[in-house]
């Protein structure tokens, strides 16, 4: 089962003519491929004298093609299989020790963060194992990263800081700032393989910690790592940061880290990135712009290092939707400056954090339609109405992984940096079959806005305005939902926007010569509000 798969270290395929025609068999084995990046073994014995190993590896070569393969009636192919199941379960066993390093990062400047780091040491001397959770950004890695240069020290003679790339075998065994010195080690690095080398050092590691040991595994990716658990178990104090919100390992007390909620610390924070001292009336802009972003502190560094590289003042902009889409207009430029910018680098560090092409298709979709949503969200029951039931757990998975947050469960609101992300990563366009649809849903919801309460219209204004937003431009082919989405807007009193798109419309079915092109049927769906409406705004008949 999918579960028992997730569990496990190794995954062992016996197979069989029935195993190679299972569809079950077949998931089975793709969600294996995927857990491989976490460092789940794997292995085939072929059991069957009538299969192949042409036919297997035409069959599950996308898998096993590198991967070693034993024939159960050859003891020498099964022994031999044996012993790397062994090792992928065990490891080899020593006894040795080594002396442990970790290369501290740059010293950094903290700012707005004096109580947790009073938190973290308090519960760290009650308790030992400690989960920093928090959405990916806030300022999880900042904060260790501070205190093992400033705090740490004073407490604890041996620091191990692993920041995970994708698994923690695979982060012990490339971490470049993570030192293991041992007489041997050069020794086993020439003949074990890389696999085996890695577990070497994880037992090494294993082998050389005690009470003064402090280890912090940062952006920790999965509570299901095969590995996690022989970390977790040792005797040594233990912290793991994590943007999942339901991360849970036995005996670990769990930190939440939220957003810094002094202003003047966001100041502070806003004008070391901004370069320069700004004025009253500046930081007022400032607070005006960061007022939907729930001083996300990544998107306060951001929108600091944005102003700079494109010379703008935080009064320079409306809101922070235009500040959004200055970036996600401009992030082809930014990334492909050959400066090495801030902002550019910043956006590297992003790309890394929030890795979309993790994501399987209904994951993408969802993130796709998110990206049409408000800065400051909307009702979850509206959004999955919109939607659809179906992608509910897809949803609360997004949740989970950080993707999403909101401060009950009543809101969806997408991550204030991953939407720059899935523009980066997807292209967002009206027709693409995932938007097009959820757009169609939400017309087809206001299509009757004229008959319904002003209350009732008013709870789908924003998302109205963001869509209207994003896609400016009404087309020939869809402008009857632009016409829906004109007449909602005069319902809640954005009347300027409501002509704006309707005189769009107009320009569309007008030829070269200035003339009308339209048929008196569709002249009349053209003016879906009243003309003696349209005459108080000063608009032409026309």
């Amino acid at each position: 089962a999918a579960s028992d798969v997730y569990k496990r270290q190794v995954f062992v395929l016996l197979v069989s003519r029935n195993s190679l025609s299972s569809e079950q068999i077949m998931q089975e084995v793709a969600l294996a491929n995927e857990r491989q990046k976490y460092g789940l073994r794997i292995f085939s014995i072929i059991i069957d004298e009538s299969v192949t190993i042409d036919e297997f590896k035409d069959k599950m070569g996308y898998v096993f093609s590198a991967k070693q393969s034993a024939f159960w009636d050859q003891k020498e192919s099964i022994d031999e299989l044996t012993n790397q199941i062994h090792i992928a379960l065990i490891g080899e066993h020593t006894s040795e020790k080594a002396e442990i390093t970790s290369t501290n990062s740059p010293p950094i400047h903290l700012i707005g963060r004096e109580q947790e780091m009073d938190d973290i040491l308090q519960l760290l001397k009650q308790n030992g194992k400690l989960c920093l959770s928090g959405m990916g950004g806030i300022g999880k890695t900042a904060i260790l990263q501070f205190m093992c240069n400033e705090v740490f020290p004073q407490y604890y003679a041996t620091i191990i800081y692993l920041s995970i790339d994708k698994c923690l075998l695979r982060t012990i065994d490339n971490d470049e700032k993570l030192k293991i010195n041992n007489e041997s080690i050069q020794e086993k690095r020439k003949v074990l393989s890389d696999y085996e080398y890695a577990v070497y050092k994880l037992k090494l590691l294993e082998n050389s910690v005690n009470n003064s040991t402090l280890i912090i595994i940062d952006n920790m990716e999965s509570e299901k790592d095969p590995f996690l658990d022989r970390i977790c178990d040792l005797n040594c104090d233990i912290i793991i940061a994590t943007r999942f919100k339901t991360f849970y390992r036995n005996g670990f007390k769990i930190y939440p880290v939220k957003e810094i909620k002094n202003r003047s610390c966001i100041h502070e924070l806003f004008e070391e990135y901004y370069g320069v001292k700004i004025d009253d009336d500046e930081l007022k802009s400032v607070d005006k712009l960061l007022n939907h972003t729930r001083l996300h502190t990544m998107t306060v560094i951001l929108f600091a290092k944005q102003m700079r590289y494109f010379g703008k003042k935080p009064s320079d902009y409306i809101s922070n939707n235009q500040l959004r889409y200055e970036r996600t207009r401009n992030l082809g430029q930014i990334m492909g400056d050959t400066l090495d910018s801030d902002v550019q680098r910043m956006y590297s560090q992003l790309f890394d954090l929030f890795d979309v092409e993790a994501f399987s298709g209904e994951e993408k979709a969802v993130l796709k339609t998110l990206c049409l949503l408000p800065s400051e969200g909307i009702y979850r029951h509206l959004y999955i109405e919109i939607i659809g039931d179906e992608y509910s757990s897809c949803i609360q998975s997004l949740e989970q992984k950080g993707w999403l947050y909101s401060d009950d469960d009543s809101m969806i609101v997408l991550h204030p940096l991953v939407r720059d992300v899935v523009f980066h990563e997807f292209e967002i366009f009206f027709d693409d079959p995932d938007i097009k649809r959820f757009i169609t849903n939400f017309i087809s919801m206001i299509s009757n806005a004229w008959g319904e309460s002003f209350e009732k219209n008013q709870k789908f204004k924003e998302l109205a305005l963001s869509i209207y937003y994003q896609f400016p431009a009404p087309s020939t082919e869809h402008y009857k939902k632009y016409l829906v989405l004109s007449k909602y807007l005069w319902t809640v009193n954005c009347l300027e926007l409501s002509i704006e798109i309707q005189n769009k419309i107009k320009q569309l079915f007008v030829n070269n010569e200035g003339k009308h092109i339209y048929t008196s049927d569709e002249a009349e769906t053209l003016m879906p509000v009243s003309y003696t409406h349209l005459r108080a705004h000063e608009t032409s008949q026309d």
